[in-house]
Order: structure tokens, then sequence, then C-alpha cells
């Protein structure tokens, strides 16, 4: 933890703390909140607040950057409902949130990459987009099945899971680049391409880190998170909070968020999350913790 935070402090890094509660967290169809509630003392006439404890840093940063941070980072509690409980998963995990401004998702990459060395990573790294994965393992040019419709998102997502993840299991560490534009996020689109300025780092085998080169138009922000919303039980809809819409919009820039835990068992050759954490998930049930 002390060499993350002087990576970043060295290099002009304005080091974050932002909050864990947030009363409008950001839509996302495929991560479930962690709730909770404030109440307020008695002599009081307000009523209490449905609160949400946050799966990442990214709304308060990213907001902190438009309002002219400058390049900022935290290493945050982050906590997510419906996670399964595994050797690599937990519903309260620690994440490292990074974002450079000026930069695109190549210059994540190396910063990243510089990263791995300064936490004294021996292991090989390879560099491969999604697209040599899929000729490789899949077969086909995906650009073309992409462009003619014979690989839509889900069919895309079922191919990469099952038959190129697997795969990545065989290298030390692989950087993957350039995933489909038509799977939704707040990636930018690269102009003229099926693809998103995006790339993701598995360590053997194991997601660790997700990158994008950020969207900043408002109105693609705003289309992504309606569509978000749309695809929620209604349950599960919240309100986005109206700041992270308003002016002044978001520069441009690269974020970056990476799984402490899950580097931390890389680093060391851990095969279980619970070899590099105080206390398992259910350690903090047990009455004799």
């Amino acid at each position: 933890m002390r060499a993350i935070r002087s990576f970043f402090d060295e290099r002009g890094y304005l080091a974050a703390e932002t909050p864990l509660l947030c009363a409008h967290p950001i839509p996302e169809a495929h991560i479930q909140r962690m709730t909770t509630r404030y109440d307020p003392p008695e002599y009081t006439d307000a009523a209490p607040l449905e609160l949400a404890l946050l799966p990442s840093p990214e709304y308060w940063l990213k907001r902190l950057i438009a309002a002219g941070a400058g390049s900022v980072y935290e290493i945050a509690r982050s906590f997510r409902n419906v996670e399964s409980i595994s050797s690599g998963h937990r519903p309260e995990f620690t994440m490292l949130e990074y974002y450079t401004v000026g930069a695109d998702a190549a210059r994540s990459l190396e910063l990243t990459q510089q990263l791995l060395s300064a936490l004294a990573w021996t292991g090989s790294i390879r560099i491969c987009s999604v697209a040599e994965l899929w000729q490789e393992h899949v077969g086909g040019d995906l650009a073309d099945l992409l462009r003619s419709g014979a690989v839509d998102a889900e069919t895309f997502q079922l191919q990469f899971v099952n038959r190129i993840e697997p795969e990545l299991a065989t290298h030390d560490a692989v950087f993957v680049c350039d995933y489909p534009a038509l799977i939704p996020t707040l990636a930018k689109a690269r102009q003229h391409t099926p693809w998103s300025e995006r790339w993701e780092l598995y360590l053997g085998g194991l997601e660790v880190a997700n990158c994008y080169a950020e969207e900043t138009d408002p109105a693609r922000i705003a289309a992504f998170f309606t569509a978000e919303q749309a695809s929620l039980a209604p349950e599960r809809r919240m309100q986005l909070e109206p700041s992270y819409l308003a002016d002044p919009p978001l520069p441009p820039c690269s974020g970056v968020a990476l799984g402490v835990d899950r580097l931390v068992m890389a680093l060391t050759g851990a095969q279980d999350i619970r070899e590099v954490i105080s206390y398992s998930f259910f350690d903090t049930l047990s009455e004799n913790s």
C-alpha cells in the first residue's frame, strides 16, 4: 500500500478521500448496491435517508477532476451486493482508482505497466487485442462479425467467458485491449471502428483492472445512464446524482479501476483472497472472530 501511494504521489497525483455513502449512486446494470439507512436524531424533524455503500469511488473522483483537481487517485473500500464469496471475490474489497487528465487508454496502460514494475512484478506481460484473442480461440474476424450483426453483446460475452477467459490463465499478465463498442460502458468509442478505448488486465487469469478513455460528452453520458436505468428492475432504480451531469464537464482523461486484494494475490502467489486480508467475510459473522 505504501508503494502504491508513493508511486502516484511522486507523479503529482492528488491523493483523494471521497465518501463511502451516497444517496444517489450511479446506476449500473451489472452492479447491485449495498444499502443502509441514516436515522437522524429524534429531536429533529428530518426523515430517515436511504443510502448506498458505494461500489467504487468513480463518481466522486470524476467530480473532483471536473472541478479542476487534475490527475487523482484513491485507495478506497468498496461494496457490492449479490457478489459471490469465493477465492477471488468478496462483497467488501479494496479498490484503487486512478484518473490521468489528458491521457488516453494507451497512456494508462503504460502507467499501469510502470506501477507493476514498481511493485516488483517479475512475470511476463502480454498485450493483445480482443480481436486477436477471438481469432486465436474462437475463430473468425471479429470486426466483420460485429459489423454484420452476426455477433451481438450477449454472444460476445458468452464466447469471451467460455472460450477466451480460461486461456488467459496460461499467461502471467495479459492486457486485453479494444473491446467491442456495442458493450455499453462509459468508454469512448474509437471513431470509424467497432471498438471502444478500453482494456482489462488479467493476472494469472484473474481480472484485476479495467480501464477506459472516459466518455466526456454529457449527452452520451446521460444516454448511457438512461439505458442503464431502463434495464434495471423498478426496485433497483435510483435517481442519478444531479451534479453528475452538471457543469463543469469532465475534461479528457483516462481512468483505471484496480482490485488491490487481487493484485496482492498475484504479487504474492496467493491462491485465495483470504490469504491476503486480515479477516475473511465469514470471520466477521463469527462471534469468536
